[in-house]
């Protein structure tokens, strides 16, 4: 196979995930980024090398974040190391929406992967049965990803539900709380399964493949506000890892418009981040990655479809508190590693046919500073009184499949801006939701407590961050649409690899699954070039 020239818009997940398959091919790569990073003097916390101090570390983020959002009540979006960096944006991709919904945009290098909560998951065959090919397509690229992430886990229950097994092994210990949970969930496994539920380590992407020094996690409790040893992944590494390798290029400062395909090649039309100016690059494949929102923009304009409505398919989210029985002494200042610590997956509903993802963290930092900004100068008196109460709760969050959640309209701006989101068909996802909330209950031996689901809330619509669909795959794709290796209708150079593609969207976890992808339609490129 001759060495081709491939381009690759978007550094997040999926765009760095097939950046270093081409490279890895021997082609050249180059990657189109608008690439926003971290100030410069907060760069400093990102790159610890020694052990963290963390009173110093906490007073630093905290005052950054308070300049960013104000002194709020209310749990603010994730800003890394104080920063608003990852949500910012730029004339070029503005973006109106209706009342109602909360969406988010990320321009920043290595994408949302800077803020997420690093949840992974193969996916199972009955949550993609609309897909236009079948869950074991995915396998081997699952086997790929090793390469470039790190899977802290165990094989546990939760993996019978699914053709892949991830390759995971613990990279740092559980709380006091999941440590708990999982004794006694062991017991009943069989009544569990027998149920259609599963439970198991939650599987997170942090490991020490890119962290400083190879340390990975310290558990130093700190990962809300940003992983000061870089051991939850974050495809920005992925990028620098790349860089200075003969035959890849970083190009950031900029916004791809639209494409352009040729008989001998296709071009990306970008315009400057500073002053103004356009520039085109030439490639011999073109692969877009720059989120829903950004892919859909730059084919609806390459293609003349900013006329059309696309249609985004949402993964609805729902959040509660539970309370165990037992506190857990010592729980609220232990330092641990505060991202999700237990997965639970119910496959045995009779109000779905897909799976219903859960997550349970315990309580941190920034639930701890949502309560000091409501109580004020009471804080210190209150806070004491609830240590009871604190030290046996945990945080839920419940994910739905898309076909059982509402969608949003997306309308491509042809001129500046992205364009505008509405709020589409919105069906009530209570039923599904109760369900849940029921059988968790009814295992409450199992579980060592129970949910507390009178007091839960769901999000706004496009608040999960779990959306995608606006150009679904498909075996004969028309106007809108893309073939199985994410080909708009009509071209046959450019390829979508992010979430925009996927047909349906699971309530597992998508970010590992939508990697996989990418490879796999990598994979058939890379055979379609030879």
């Amino acid at each position: 196979m001759s060495r081709q020239k491939i381009g690759i818009v978007g550094s997040g997940p999926s765009g760095a995930a097939v950046a270093h398959r081409f490279l890895e091919a021997g082609h050249e790569v180059t990657v189109l980024d608008v690439g926003l990073e971290i100030e410069e003097h907060l760069e400093p916390f990102t790159r610890a090398d020694d052990p963290v101090d963390r009173a110093r570390f906490l007073d630093a983020v905290t005052a950054q974040r308070r300049r960013v959002v104000g002194a709020s009540t209310s749990l603010p979006p994730k800003l890394p190391f104080g920063s608003d960096f990852v949500y910012r944006s730029i004339p070029a991709n503005r973006l109106s929406t209706g009342a109602g919904l909360h969406i988010e945009t990320s321009l920043a290098l290595g994408g949302l992967s800077n803020a997420w909560g690093a949840n992974v998951c193969a996916v199972a065959q009955r949550d993609m049965t609309d897909w236009p090919f079948p869950a074991s397509d995915l396998t081997p690229h699952f086997a790929e990803l090793d390469a470039i992430v790190d899977v802290s886990g165990a094989v546990d229950g939760i993996d019978e539900l699914y053709d892949a097994r991830l390759s995971a092994q613990p990279h740092h210990p559980l709380s006091l709380h999941g440590q708990r949970i999982l004794a006694g969930v062991a017991r009943g496994q069989e009544a569990l399964a027998a149920a259609g539920m599963r439970c198991g380590r939650a599987k997170l992407a942090v490991g020490p493949k890119h962290s400083i020094n190879g340390v990975g996690c310290t558990s130093c409790g700190l990962c809300m506000h940003g992983c000061p040893h870089r051991a939850i992944f974050n495809a920005a590494d992925v990028i620098r890892s790349l860089a200075g390798r003969p035959g890849f290029r970083y190009l950031s400062g900029r916004y791809v418009s639209r494409y352009v395909e040729g008989e001998d090649g296709i071009t990306a039309h970008c315009r400057l981040v500073a002053g103004g100016g356009g520039e085109t690059h030439r490639f011999d494949r073109l692969f877009i990655a720059c989120g829903v929102l950004g892919s859909t923009a730059i084919v609806a304009r390459s293609q003349d479809l900013c006329d059309r409505d696309f249609i985004i398919r949402d993964s609805q989210k729902y959040y509660f508190p539970y309370l165990r029985y037992r506190a857990a002494k010592g729980a609220v200042r232990e330092r641990t590693n505060t991202l999700a610590q237990v997965f639970i997956q119910d496959v045995g509903l009779a109000t779905t046919p897909h799976t219903v993802h859960c997550q349970l963290y315990g309580v941190n930092d920034l639930f701890f500073e949502s309560l000091k900004a409501k109580f004020g100068r009471l804080a210190a008196a209150v806070m004491p009184f609830g240590r009871p109460m604190f030290e046996r709760m945990m945080i839920g969050m419940v994910y739905l499949h898309s076909n059982d959640s509402g969608s949003l309209r997306y309308r491509v701006q042809e001129g500046e801006g992205l364009g505008h989101v509405e709020v589409g068909p919105w069906p009530d996802t209570s039923p599904i939701f109760r369900e849940f909330m029921g059988r968790l209950g009814r295992f409450h031996r199992l579980f060592g407590g129970r949910p507390l689901a009178f007091l839960a809330e769901s999000s706004p619509p496009g608040h999960s961050l779990h959306f995608g669909g606006t150009l679904p795959m498909s075996r004969a794709p028309g106007p809108g649409q893309t073939d199985v290796l994410g080909r708009p209708f009509g071209a046959t150079r450019a390829h979508v690899v992010d979430t925009s593609v996927l047909p349906s969207i699971p309530g597992t976890p998508t970010t590992y699954t939508v990697m996989a992808n990418a490879l796999r339609i990598s994979a058939g490129a890379l055979r379609g070039m030879a």
